[in-house]
């Protein structure tokens, strides 16, 4: 927003200072390339110093009056961090000092308008990522970690460290912007996978959070809309399984949802069915039956589900396709295409009763029939024999 506001001239300055701060900063320290975790660590510390400065600092100056703002305010503050960058030694301790000394002007700069902590988030943050084994720093600026082997205690202190600023990063008095700088990828994950882990993470979450011997309602709505039918029909099973490791908890679960794979994992007198009535706003709330361990296809087939089991286009083509076989005049051509139609349904039961309209309507084969019949009917073996003969021909 910062960037979208200021003017031209201002905008050219800080992209050429961004530039130029990168390079004194990288002049100034001595990226140990053959240690992964150290140039890390290194390019973290410059990384953060310029978008702290070039961003967030300069962000808030130019949030004051315009009458205290502007680009000689910047460009005086700028000399002053360049200078003291200058003055200090090449070791790592002076990157703490200066990124210290830029989140501080942040904070109370920012103390103008709101309360912020970016610069505890950043130096609890800093402090668990030096924690972390060499083996999960994977690139200079990735840190890997693989869920399917045991998890650390560092690790999971990390994670823990990072969710519990990011949850407070839009609060008033704990404002900061830890996902600007660091951000968590899930890789090989689809979007129905990465909604499902995003629930069950945020209900047991939930839980965790109250005291023992304290009561909970949970309202998940329509948890199936973006996942896959397998992990819907996974899904209270893994929730449950989840919940019942909270202890000393009163749990209460109220869920919406579409899916039959839900439904038929809850027990009747728990399934409520919502309609609304045509042409009216009032809303007809009803008790299922029959839900729980019950076919799916069986709950589709009610109209609590679906008005069809079938799709709206096929449906209707098939209806169309009745209605031609019962009251029109077709030609030979677009009989064959009928059939070639009729032969690609998956429903056998479909399938066989438009046959059955399709034969009746074929005068080919009545004809055929018919012909079938008075064969059946011959008692002359030789006429039989030249029959087969003009047949195999």
């Amino acid at each position: 927003m910062f960037r979208n506001e200021i003017d031209d001239e201002t905008e050219e300055y800080l992209d050429e200072k961004i530039d130029e701060l990168d390079k004194i900063l990288k002049d100034s320290l001595n990226l140990d390339e053959e240690n992964i975790k150290a140039e890390f660590i290194s390019r973290f510390y410059i990384e953060l110093i310029e978008y702290y400065f070039l961003n967030r600092f300069s962000g808030w100056i130019w949030n004051r009056e315009p009458e205290s703002r502007g680009i000689d305010i910047l460009q005086e503050k700028y000399e002053k961090l360049v200078s003291r960058i200058e003055t200090m030694s090449e070791d790592e301790e002076c990157f703490d000092e200066i990124l210290n000394y830029v989140l501080n002007k942040v904070d109370t700069e920012a103390r103008r308008t709101v309360q912020t902590n970016e610069q505890m988030a950043i130096s609890e943050m800093l402090n668990v990522i030096k924690e972390l084994p060499e083996k999960y720093f994977k690139t200079n600026r990735k840190i890997r970690i693989d869920c399917n082997e045991p998890i650390e205690e560092k690790v999971s202190n990390l994670l823990r460290v990072y969710d519990f600023i990011y949850r407070g990063k839009d609060n008033e008095g704990s404002i900061n912007t830890i996902d600007n700088v660091l951000g968590i990828i899930v890789p090989e994950m689809s979007e129905g996978q990465r909604v499902f882990l995003d629930i069950i993470s945020k209900v047991t979450l939930a839980v965790d959070e109250i005291e023992n011997g304290d009561n909970i309602v949970l309202l998940i709505d329509e948890p199936d809309r973006a996942i896959h039918p397998e992990l819907a029909r996974n899904f209270i099973d893994i929730l449950l399984r989840n919940l019942n490791e909270c202890q000393e908890r009163t749990i209460q679960v109220v869920l919406s949802s579409h899916s039959p794979f839900i439904v038929t994992d809850i027990l009747p007198e728990n399934v409520y069915a919502i309609t609304r009535e045509e042409g009216n706003n009032k809303s007809i709330i009803k008790q299922k039956q029959d839900t729980f361990a019950t076919n799916i296809y069986y709950l589709l087939m009610d109209t609590f589900m679906l008005e069809n089991t079938f799709g709206k286009y096929s449906y209707d083509k098939i209806k169309d396709v009745i209605k031609r076989l019962k009251y029109d005049e077709i030609e030979e051509q677009e009989l064959n295409s009928i059939k070639d139609f009729i032969d690609r349904i998956g429903e056998k039961t479909v399938r066989k009763k438009l046959l059955e309209l399709y034969y009746a309507k074929d005068r080919r084969y009545v004809e055929k029939q018919k012909i079938s019949q008075e064969i059946l009917h011959i008692d002359d073996e030789e006429k039989l024999r030249k029959i087969k003969r003009i047949l195999d021909e």
